[in-house]
């Protein structure tokens, strides 16, 4: 019985930020969902798991058409709360994870990962054509913070609704004002 009991406290520590994945994801889905339909916005999701969209599939995971716009949504996920999201001038990442060592915290990078070509244009088809394309980079769940790297040793925290490498970098509240306003 002891022993059932710490492989259930293991295990809960290691499935805990798969388990947070999920449960903010859901949330997601159910929030966009809601927001599209009581704006009167049409939805297009583009595999029918659209909400447990991979970082490393190619294809957008959603589109969103506006009045005045279509939203082409790509999720990118941060397993973990405490790390930090680095984006760097030639299409590629890193995730800066925090090593606690008694009262200090010391920054391990993971190595640098390109980002896929992302087809945003896929499944759009006939859909608003003489509507303006915005490519838009939906984080969910956020990590600590997001960075901009511009040359190797110079970084800069970047924000929601901040444009990097022609696509729009969104945090779930910052993509349900920008429907709710219609903007």
């Amino acid at each position: 019985m002891f022993w059932y009991v710490i492989f259930c406290f293991i295990a809960l520590i290691v499935l805990y930020p798969f388990c947070r994945c999920l449960v903010k994801r859901t949330v997601c889905f159910y929030r966009v969902k809601k927001a599209c339909r009581e704006m009167e916005y049409r939805m297009y999701p583009t595999h029918p798991l659209w909400f447990m969209g991979s970082k490393y599939s190619k294809k957008c995971d959603l589109v969103i058409e506006t009045d005045r716009e279509l939203l082409s949504v790509k999720l990118f996920g941060m397993t973990r709360h405490h790390s930090v999201l680095v984006l760097m001038n030639g299409g590629s990442y890193c995730v800066r994870s925090f090593f606690p060592m008694f009262y200090l915290h010391f920054p391990i990078e993971s190595r640098h990962r390109k980002l896929p070509m992302y087809d945003f244009e896929y499944e759009i088809g006939d859909i608003g054509k003489d509507k303006r394309l915005t490519r838009v980079l939906l984080i969910n769940p956020v990590g600590m913070e997001l960075r901009y790297r511009v040359k190797t040793e110079s970084e800069k925290v970047i924000g929601d609704g901040d444009l990097v490498n022609g696509i729009m970098i969104c945090s779930l509240p910052r993509l349900l004002r920008r429907l709710e306003n219609g903007i």
